[in-house]
């Protein structure tokens, strides 16, 4: 993946640099302040997009500058020593330097090419030959484009950390393009989607071709061939990157033919000393065109993809995202997403949607974003997000991008706007864990404090500690009176100790946050979660006779003893069968159980042997059981209420 950038004299940006990048990378701004210029230089560095004579920046004189310099810093790791392994252009016409590391890594004996110490042994022997030191991670390519007889050209090295010229690199250009090719990431540009038109004439650049193309890779990969070659083997039983270059090699073949009769009638008539050579892509299949069409139930033509509403067109596009990460395979290697403002035309519940897709994409993957919207950012980490803008150096320069790494979501709130209307009359904002905690603690306050306080109450869901700091900056931010809570299963740990876990994760992205304070807002359930509270005997839905409630409980503990031990070891709390808890009651049993050993799925379990309807559910609860069984609960409200 991309670790470093570096642009200079590329369209209002005289340089820029942005090191550390981890997986993802937030760039928000004001219009036309230099975002999406960022996005097309990595894509010029791909491939994807060839620089224009109008790319070039204009100098304090009004000229267009010399170069453009585009460097870029990929990791060099495991994944790409093993895409150089397996790349079937570079292995038919193997170049000395690859030769020579191979023939260095062979070791005694013949080892698996897939085996950890073989791929460690050829990155070394590869970086000897490249000149890189021996304790370098990371490959930096830097692209520099000028202007030569009328067109723009460019020239391709591998440099030092400062992209500066490595004297000990002593590689053709030619087997740096190569290089390049091989171990730059596999990537998708999403464009911000202003004209629909691409996805309903299949052009080759529109969201859907873009995705399916990175499945296309993976599909039937088969990289063993029997020690046969491509030639060799039924075309059934090749991959489709295998069909792709035994067709770039027929093409090659064939062309060969033309290029010498072409060669011949060149010298004849114009130049004997000038010799001329096609050059071939190995991306044929990318060339495939997919036109989306909609075909709704009720209605027996297709509708094309223009004539939809956007609404429509909007869920269709966060619906391919989510099928390309659930189809990608556990060894997939990861890819760079360059997404254009994706919250475009997006109603807020889908812009909450886009959100967790994009840290969704995050874990395995690397994500550049371009964003006017918190929500598209609200999961990323502290230093992943910049702000861009324009300023001008002198009074009359032009203005130039500038970037500013963002410290804090508070500021990034500060930058974006936060529109805070859904915040007015409301009391307390509580969060909570899922969408069943919601509702039972909805139910619980308005029952409890009141129609008239509840209605006051705000509940949002937040699936992360990350979330909550994101929110709890936005609270101090805009100065609201809603003070916040936030409630979360104990899971069977020492609430204290878990609330000092939570509050160092929550500072952690937000260090502006007073650890005091946020100690005050966390409530934590007395049980392991919410559900063991109405794990009572007069709760029950059936019929039921003491005796026959307690056999059940257990036998429930009997029956899942190793699976409540293994809850337990990983909550480090005492066994069931360490004498201290054996020597237990069979009731004061169930209640250390259900304080420290209980899980989702011994929960379930737990119902099945109880039978029947089960247990009331908090919301089916009237105001007296509510009291009765959820009192340590309902005292840690009236509590945080009291202090914040």
């Amino acid at each position: 993946m991309i670790n470093k950038l570096l642009i200079k004299n590329y369209r209002s940006i005289k340089k820029i640099e942005i090191n550390n990048i981890s997986n993802s990378l937030g760039l928000i701004g004001e219009n036309s302040s230099g975002k999406s210029s960022i996005l097309s230089a990595v894509l010029a560095f791909l491939g994807e997009y060839n620089v224009k004579d109008s790319d070039f920046r204009f100098d304090k004189d009004g000229n267009r500058e010399e170069e453009i310099v585009i460097g870029i810093g990929l990791d060099f790791d495991d994944l790409e020593i093993k895409r150089i392994l397996y790349d079937l252009e570079l292995n038919e016409n193997k170049p000395l330097w690859y030769a020579n590391a191979l023939e260095n890594s062979k070791g005694q004996r013949t080892r698996n090419k897939e085996s950890k110490s073989y791929i460690n042994d050829l990155r070394q022997n590869i970086k000897k030959e490249w000149g890189f030191g021996r304790n370098s991670t990371s490959a930096y390519f830097k692209v520099i484009y000028y202007r030569e007889d009328g067109s723009v050209r460019n020239s391709i090295h591998l440099t030092t950390y400062d992209f500066k010229e490595n004297e000990e690199i002593k590689l053709k250009e030619k087997e740096i393009i190569q290089i390049k090719r091989i171990i730059q990431p596999r990537y998708a540009y999403l464009h911000d989607e202003r004209n629909f038109n691409e996805e309903g004439l299949g052009k080759t650049d529109s969201t859907t071709n873009k995705l399916f193309n990175l499945l296309l890779p993976s599909m039937n990969v088969k990289r063993d061939l029997e020690n046969k070659t491509v030639e060799e083997t039924p075309i059934s039983e090749l991959s489709i990157p295998q069909i792709n270059q035994y067709l770039l090699k027929k093409i090659q073949t064939e062309a060969q033919k033309v290029t010498a009769e072409l060669n011949r009638n060149f010298k004849e008539t114009y130049n004997d000393n000038v010799e001329i050579e096609w050059q071939f892509s190995n991306r044929l299949f990318e060339n495939i065109n997919i036109k989306t069409n909609f075909k709704f139930s009720n209605i027996n033509s297709n509708i094309d993809f223009q004539s939809v509403g956007s609404g429509t067109r909007s869920m269709y596009k966060i619906v391919l995202l989510q099928t390309l990460l659930e189809m990608q395979k556990d060894k997939a290697e990861p890819v760079l997403f360059l997404l254009e403002e994706p919250e475009l035309y997006l109603y807020p519940k889908l812009e909450k949607q886009m959100s967790r897709f994009i840290c969704d994409i995050a874990r395995d993957n690397q994500v550049f974003v371009t964003t006017h919207s918190h929500m598209s950012i609200v999961s990323f980490k502290k230093g992943s997000l910049f702000k861009i803008y324009r300023e001008n150096e002198t009074k009359n320069a032009l203005p130039v991008t500038r970037i500013h790494r963002i410290d804090s979501s508070l500021e990034a709130m500060k930058l974006l706007g936060y529109d805070i209307t859904y915040l007015l009359g409301k009391d307390y904002l509580i969060f909570v864990e899922g969408k069943e905690d919601q509702k039972a603690y909805e139910y619980l306050i308005n029952k409890i404090f009141g129609a008239e306080c509840s209605s006051k109450f705000m509940i949002m869901t937040s699936v992360s500690k990350l979330q909550m700091a994101v929110n709890c900056s936005v609270l101090k931010y805009i100065n609201t009176n809603s003070k916040s809570v936030y409630i979360a299963d104990s899971d069977g740990g020492e609430s204290q100790d878990i609330k000092n876990k939570i509050v160092s994760e929550i500072i952690e992205h937000d260090k502006e946050l007073n650890v005091d304070d946020m100690n005050n807002k966390i409530i934590l359930t007395n049980y392991c979660m919410l559900e063991c509270y109405t794990f009572e005997k007069d709760l029950l839905k059936n019929n039921m006779t003491d005796e026959e409630f307690a056999i059940r409980k257990i036998q429930f503990i009997n029956d899942n003893k190793e699976e409540i031990n293994n809850c337990l070891d990983g909550r480090k709390k005492k066994r069931l069968d360490e004498f201290e808890i054996s020597s237990l009651s069979d009731n004061e049993k169930f209640e250390y159980v259900r304080k420290y050993g209980f899980t989702k799925k011994l929960i379930k379990k737990f119902r099945g042997i109880i039978g029947g309807s089960g247990f009331k559910k908090i919301d089916q609860l009237n105001k007296e059981e509510l009291e009765m069984h959820c009192s340590s609960l309902i005292q840690d409200l009236k509590n945080v209420f009291n202090s914040i």
